[in-house]
């Protein structure tokens, strides 16, 4: 499943200035990829929480998980309005079967 975030003025983390829009991604960027190496998955929870996006319930199962996205990469694309569009890597619907249940604690 593919999920599209458009990055704008409604954002806490948008400027006025187009460069320091890109270098806000791109660090978000890198820090996403380091939560995915560190802990070998990635929420969409956690994408929401470094754009300051609200979370939704989907947010909180849906992700990546390392084996099938080795590198967090997403793609941007500057609208005409000066709005990006980010564009996320596939992902799970739902990844809950990587934690362990309760009863197996």
């Amino acid at each position: 499943m593919k999920k599209t975030i458009i990055f704008d003025e409604r954002s806490p983390r948008w400027e006025n200035n187009g460069l320091i829009n890109g270098l806000t991604l791109a660090n978000c960027e890198y820090w996403l990829n380091d939560m995915l190496q560190t802990n070998r998955c990635l929420l969409l929870r956690d994408v929401y929480e470094q754009l300051c996006i609200p979370i939704t319930r989907e947010s909180l199962v849906a992700g990546w998980v390392i084996s099938s996205v080795p590198h967090f990469e997403f793609e941007c694309h500057l609208k005409p309005n000066g709005a990006i569009e980010i564009i996320l890597p596939e992902m799970e619907s739902d990844i809950r079967y990587l934690f362990p249940s309760e009863q197996e604690s």
